[in-house]
């Protein structure tokens, strides 16, 4: 098995309501999205990184984090788009023919844990698609837009989705090929396979694996971070 990770970083950060963007915010003293591409470090599997940064932000990460990508192994510093799509379709312009596996993961999650990780791959490389997510426990509604309440929704078959998530490197290419056909929003690289018709396996993640997307997220990041003990 080998695999490229690919760690989409342009996005706007709008919601953190800071100069700063997300994956640049500092996590106990350490960038989020470098403590990203820790979690990932000792994966033996992949074999080539990649960072998708926003056309803004390149010369920015290169300027001051050029030395620690190359520790980390990051091998292509690639300029990313406007929507999150943009930037793994510029990603996977990268991967080498030699990855059978692509592990998509969102540069704001920097808590995943290596079961996570290793189990996603597993399942990948044998039916070619597995979302790391978590089953809901929350009881959930379908509302109008008027917020009144529609339905309850039975939440025994309810997971969330986070990430990483791990394809077929050929899979996912092809379904980012029949982007243009996809009837509505893409939240997420798991639709656009399902799209397809193919099975994708959910694996189970972590309450830990949070994505930080307001400053409310840094204060349990830093508390999830103090426990855990893995590298």
């Amino acid at each position: 098995m080998r695999a490229a990770l690919l760690i989409p970083a342009a996005g706007q950060g709008l919601r953190f309501g800071s100069h700063v963007k997300k994956p640049y915010i500092e996590l106990a003293g350490r960038p989020v999205f470098l403590r990203t591409l820790d979690r990932f470090r000792d994966v033996e599997a992949i074999t080539c990184r990649i960072l998708v940064v926003g056309p803004d932000d390149l010369d920015f990460v290169r300027c001051n984090y050029q030395h620690e990508l190359d520790a980390l192994g990051v091998a292509h510093l690639v300029c990313g788009g406007r929507e999150r799509y943009d930037s793994v379709v510029a990603g996977l312009a990268c991967v080498p023919e030699a990855c059978d596996l692509v592990v998509v993961h969102d540069a704001v999650r920097p808590l995943v844990p290596l079961r996570a990780i290793v189990e996603a791959l597993t399942v990948a490389e044998r039916i070619g698609a597995a979302c790391v997510g978590m089953p809901v426990h929350d009881t959930i509604k379908r509302v109008t837009d008027g917020d009144i309440v529609e339905e309850t929704i039975p939440r025994k078959s309810l997971w969330a989705a986070q990430t990483p998530q791990v394809f077929r490197t050929a899979l996912l290419r092809q379904a980012y090929e029949r982007l243009h056909a996809f009837p509505g929003t893409v939240t997420d690289d798991a639709q656009l396979v399902e799209a397809l018709g193919h099975p994708v396996a959910m694996v189970e993640g972590s309450r830990a694996n949070i994505k930080i997307t307001t400053p409310a997220d840094l204060p349990l990041a830093e508390a999830y971070l103090a426990q855990i003990h893995e590298p």
